[in-house]
């Protein structure tokens, strides 16, 4: 049965965008989109199908953060949800053990190093599906952590991603200015001018609901700088089979270097890119244990 990841493909990939991006035939992804990508729910709802039900299954979730993106999987009634962090949101994952967990359902979490640390948290062979949301464009080791994740999924296991943005693409750095104009500041500034920037935005955000993370994360290494295919070949190199893959173009990148191109052509030639290396603002992957 022909199931939404199947996509009408000449749909979202539509002869003008395969067009106007020729290179993509060449980089390995399945699906080019622009400003569209796949719901979290509908991914939930293609791991169910795909094994049949999630009843008896166990679900780690990567990079929990709160633990929304854990107890989001409850509706499925698998028998375990184990979310992890590298940073501990204890009073928070207190609050949703006591609340979330059931007869059925054992939600548990814990703070671990994906790529630091040994996955001895949880034993090979013994998660159906592994998942994550905005983590692993902040994985400094990729290859590691792909080569932890399958060990730890059972044989036919999924591996579900959605990731972005990317180091290359607007807002790589996580800063997220108010301003488009400032979307690529952190490959075109020199560490001073970037400094400054980095001081500004801060404060434009302390006026907003949310804080800046960029700092934070970049202080820390939190960051991959993989581009957009570079990905696709460490899941391979790990041993995934690649179901389905999503390559996202965003449209501020587009207007931006339309406004810009001389900068498109500076930034392709300083960092060895492709067009779509710049455009492009995330992915999602789902992959498969043999």
């Amino acid at each position: 049965m022909k199931d939404f990841l199947c996509f009408a493909r000449e749909r979202v990939m539509s002869p003008l965008l395969k067009a106007r991006y020729p290179e993509f035939a060449g980089m390995g992804f399945k699906v080019l989109a622009k400003e569209w990508s796949i719901s979290l729910q509908r991914q939930r709802l293609f791991c169910a199908r795909m094994l049949d039900g999630l009843e008896d299954k166990t679900v780690l979730v990567l990079g929990c953060g709160f633990g929304d993106d854990a107890v989001a999987w409850l509706p499925h009634r698998p028998a375990r949800i184990v979310g992890v962090d590298i940073v501990s949101y204890q009073k928070c994952w207190n609050e949703a053990i006591l609340h979330f967990s059931t007869p059925s359902t054992c939600v548990d979490f814990m703070q671990r190093d994906l790529v630091g640390e040994d996955w001895n948290f949880i034993p090979e062979n013994s998660v159906d599906v592994i998942f994550s949301y905005a983590v692993l464009e902040h994985i400094s080791d990729l290859a590691t952590m792909s080569e932890r994740a399958i060990k730890a999924l059972k044989p036919g296991g999924l591996f579900v991603a959605t990731y972005g943005p990317l180091w290359y693409g607007p807002n790589g750095d996580h800063t997220f200015p108010l301003s488009e104009e400032d979307y690529f500041n952190h490959l075109l500034l020199d560490d001073e001018d970037y400094d400054r920037y980095i001081a500004r935005t801060m404060d434009e955000w302390s006026h907003q609901e949310h804080g800046c993370e960029g700092p934070f994360l970049l202080e820390r290494g939190y960051f991959s700088f993989l581009r957009p295919e570079e990905y696709l070949r460490v899941f391979s190199a790990a041993g995934f089979s690649i179901i389905n893959s999503l390559l996202n173009i965003s449209g501020a990148a587009e207007r931006y270097f339309r406004k810009y191109p001389e900068r498109l052509a500076y930034l392709l030639e300083r960092y060895n890119l492709k067009t779509l290396d710049l455009y492009s603002n995330g992915s999602v992957v789902i992959l498969r244990k043999a």
